[in-house]
């Protein structure tokens, strides 16, 4: 395998319309064929094709090795979202 780009279907409901996003959750380009483009051909085909079924993709990217093939494929850091959670 040289690469994998994941989403997954998410609703949100902001005031009463409920909209189904894709969620990028999981991608990966192998490290033998890093450097080549592959990463970001792999997105733009992803969103192109995600872009019929939901109006907007989004992600948390942990690694900053993966954030410019996000951005070459026009992907935007709309503002700064809060974290919260609860130990259990």
């Amino acid at each position: 395998m040289v690469g994998y780009y994941a989403a997954i279907p998410y609703r949100y409901k902001i005031g009463e319309k409920e909209t189904q996003v894709g969620m990028v959750c999981d991608v990966m380009t192998s490290s033998k064929h890093r450097g080549k483009g592959i990463f970001t051909k792999m997105g733009a085909y992803s969103t192109n094709e995600l872009a019929s079924k939901v109006p907007f993709t989004m992600g948390y990217p942990i690694r900053k090795e993966v954030i410019p093939g996000h951005f070459k494929v026009g992907w935007k850091v709309p503002f700064s979202m809060p974290l919260y959670m609860k130990f259990i």
